[in-house]
């Protein structure tokens, strides 16, 4: 897995979201082939080619998973809230992630619970954010990642952040967070 989300390599997040456009484009062919079938009366191939979709997004879906979570294994751990407030390093550092809104929720990424870990090394002067976004095509993503780096930057004695976005566990929103958005 990569460790930054941007850089000179394939970002992982474009490549899923080019697998996601690929087979939604499949699914479209398979679909208006499903049409032109119909319509020729041959209603079989429909519900095989129904099935085979089904099973082809259910087999996608757990490699996917599978994978994503063969990542998360390889780097940083989710860890609490409490964990990671409780480093001192770490204080300045979230209380930039707090400034930080989902332009989407309009709620900050730390209170939303996206960000699963931080390591801080002071002597390299480096961060590395362990995150995820609250669905896995998400279209602010980018733009929150981009920010993170940008403002954990100015923080004196930090020179490099990567971001790392993971999706294996999924997000979820606790249940004061769920009170707080009203759902």
């Amino acid at each position: 897995m990569k460790e930054t989300l941007f850089g000179e390599e394939t970002p992982e997040i474009e490549q899923e979201e080019k697998e996601a456009e690929e087979l939604l484009k499949e699914e479209e062919d398979i679909l208006e082939q499903i049409e032109h079938d119909t319509e020729t009366g041959v209603e079989q191939k429909e519900e095989t080619r129904v099935s085979e979709i089904i099973e082809s997004e259910e087999a996608k879906t757990e490699a996917q998973n599978s994978e994503l979570q063969k990542s998360t294994n390889a780097g940083l751990q989710k860890v609490s809230k409490e964990e990671m407030e409780a480093k001192e390093e770490n204080k300045p550092i979230i209380k930039a992630l707090k400034t930080i809104e989902d332009p989407e929720l309009g709620v900050d990424i730390w209170t939303l619970g996206l960000i699963y870990n931080l390591d801080y090394n002071k002597e390299e002067k480096k961060v590395h954010v362990l995150m995820t976004f609250t669905s896995i095509m998400c279209p602010v993503g980018p733009m929150i990642v981009q920010s993170i780096e940008q403002k954990i930057k100015l923080l004196p004695d930090i020179e490099k952040v990567s971001v790392e976005v993971v999706f294996a566990p999924p997000w979820e929103p606790t249940d004061e967070l769920r009170e707080m958005l009203g759902v």
